[in-house]
């Protein structure tokens, strides 16, 4: 697991990411995987606020995520030092 962070009240969910590019939504009331997005590289970072979740993957590419719709929208960042 890399990244786990909580959604705020009153959403009861969490999600998590791992080192093969899956993400996961929980449904905390009732313990269970509710939804896995499997993303093409590792994510290395997640934040959330509300609903959506913002996934920074190590190939530099990025997704928000609606945890609760379970829609994907990917936005390819590329970051340049």
């Amino acid at each position: 697991m890399t990244c786990l962070p909580e959604l705020p009240k009153p959403y009861e969910m969490l999600v998590s990411s791992a080192s093969d590019g899956t993400v996961k939504v929980w449904d905390l009331e009732n313990n269970r995987a509710v939804f896995t997005y499997q993303l093409a590289s590792p994510v290395s970072c997640l934040a959330g606020s509300g609903t959506k979740v913002v996934c920074g993957c190590v190939d530099g590419s990025g997704f928000c995520i609606d945890a609760e719709i379970h829609d994907e929208v990917n936005v390819r960042v590329i970051l340049k030092s």
